[in-house]
Parts: C-alpha cells; structure tokens; sequence
C-alpha cells in the first residue's frame, strides 16, 4: 500500500473515533486487521448512529465548527459502510484494495 493510504486512514480513523467520543454513547472500541493488500478499520460506540443514512456523502457548513468528519472519511478511504446492531453503531474504513 501507498504511505498516503495509509496516511488517509489514519485521518479517517481519528475522525471516526472523535465522532464516536462526541455523538456516540461509550464505550467506544476501536478494531484493526491487516491483510496483503489493504488495512480494516472498525469503530463501534453504543450509540444509533447518523439519522441519515447518507450523512457523510456531502459535505456539509464550512467546517469551521466541525462537520465535515465524515465526509472526509468517505474521501480517504477505499470504500466506508456503516451499521446498526444490537450492540450500536459500527462504521468500517478499508484502505486498499476494498474487495475480498
């Protein structure tokens, strides 16, 4: 992988995990996996989530008083899916190759 790759995840993941301190309900847990050719990265809070299930795919205000996290995530990395279960909310980030 790209250093920049990498670079842009970490971003994403900092983003997601200040989100997840910020709107989300704790604990907060933050999971990673490695393979050949592209790095996972989950986050999981016990909170709902976006209302929006679209929340992230425009960028919204000027950033200026947040707001654009996620966003930001959808532009770094390879391919972004959130979900809802009865554990909470999980957004997970792949850098590389998104495909199995």
């Amino acid at each position: 992988m790209a250093p920049e790759e990498v670079d842009d995840l970490v971003v994403a993941v900092s983003e997601m995990v200040a989100n997840a301190q910020r709107h989300g309900h704790g604990p907060v847990r933050l999971r990673l996996w490695n393979g050949a050719d592209r790095l996972v990265a989950t986050v999981t809070d016990s909170g709902t989530g976006p209302k929006d299930p679209f929340a992230g795919l425009l960028a919204t205000g000027d950033g200026a008083n947040g707001g654009l996290g996620l966003w930001i995530t959808h532009q770094s990395c390879n391919h972004v899916a959130m979900y809802r279960d009865a554990d909470g909310f999980t957004i997970r980030l792949i850098a590389g190759n998104p495909h199995h």
